[in-house]
């Protein structure tokens, strides 16, 4: 952990440094101790099939305590691990499909658990109904999945119908739809916004700047730097939309990153300045407006800051993608 002084005079906080977001989670934690016991270990060994393996198990659709059992197990910290390997199981899986695979996961971690209930509680379990309940909370799994994805995509679907067929209704009086455009390899990062009445462009804004660490962050200063000229120009009644449904969700509290505490809470007092505000989320391909002109931003080798209503001359040749 490291502490993450506040300019705000707020509270300190605390920073996890080994993931994006700065918040500790176990499977974080449980990567960077193995790091450092690998560092200390004077000889590896890597196999390059089970590495593969690894990283494939993430992946799998199933719970995630069946993905940390199997991970365990192909890492040899499962104390059976030796013992299946050394019966063949699951060595050859030519022509076995990704459902019954699945389902083998919720058998392998059934017969640890029962194993355990074995030892700890000296309770046995036939294998039999080690099997039958295996394979009863491997199907209510999957269907229980079936529910979230439904009501998602039927979610998505209602939020696209009102963006395109209601926007104008909307009692904001603008909309500013806003971008950055930011790689690790370069130094600068560049900012752009639309803003847009009744449909129609009435100004434009795009900005280079250095410091930015990452892409969320870049995100962010974008929203935060439009928000300030919005109120420089009088504009006070805004709907701000971004391509960055991971900023919309932070700041509407849906989740907390601690490494953008402190941008976030920027973000929220400046809103505080505007009769009405609000921020949605805005799919990439409706946002290229906005994108264009960040990726022109970053493409300046000098500091830019830029205020238009017309499209500057030295953006003639993609001028037809900011109508």
């Amino acid at each position: 952990m490291s502490l993450k002084p506040s300019q705000l005079g707020r509270k300190d906080g605390y920073k996890w440094k080994h993931t994006k977001s700065g918040a500790y989670t176990v499977k974080a934690g449980y990567e960077h101790a193995n790091e450092q016991r690998r560092a200390l270990m004077e000889q590896s060994v890597s196999d390059s099939s089970v590495m593969k393996l690894k990283k494939e198990v993430w992946k799998l659709r199933t719970s995630r305590k069946i993905k940390h059992f199997i991970w365990q197990a192909l890492s040899g910290f499962v104390t059976s691990a030796s013992r299946l390997c050394d019966r063949h199981c699951a060595t050859d899986r030519t022509g076995v499909s990704r459902e019954i695979i699945e389902s083998f996961l919720w058998i392998l971690w059934y017969i640890w658990k029962g194993r355990n209930n074995k030892i700890f509680n000296g309770v046995d379990t036939s294998p039999l109904d080690t099997l039958q309940l295996a394979l009863a909370e491997a199907k209510s799994w999957k269907v229980a999945q079936i529910i979230p994805e439904a009501e998602e995509d039927l979610v998505q679907s209602r939020e696209a119908a009102n963006r395109n067929g209601g926007r104008t209704s909307v009692t904001m009086g603008c909309c500013c739809q806003v971008d950055a455009s930011w790689t690790q390899a370069d130094k600068m990062t560049g900012l752009g916004f639309v803003l847009m009445e009744n449909g129609k462009r009435i100004l434009m804004g795009m900005k280079n700047c250095y410091n930015v660490t990452s892409p969320l962050q870049a995100e962010a200063e974008a929203l935060t730097w439009a928000m300030k000229r919005m109120l420089e120009q009088g504009h006070r009644s805004v709907l701000f939309e971004t391509d960055c449904n991971q900023l919309v969700k932070l700041f509407q509290g849906i989740e907390e990153w601690p490494v953008m505490v402190e941008v976030i809470e920027e973000i929220r007092i400046i809103s505080t300045s505007f009769s009405s505000f609000s921020i949605a989320f805005l799919q990439r391909g409706m946002n290229q407006r906005a994108d264009c002109l960040a990726k022109a931003a970053r493409a300046r080798p000098e500091p830019l800051s830029l205020l238009c209503v017309e499209t500057p001359v030295w953006l003639a040749h993609v001028a037809s993608l900011l109508e």
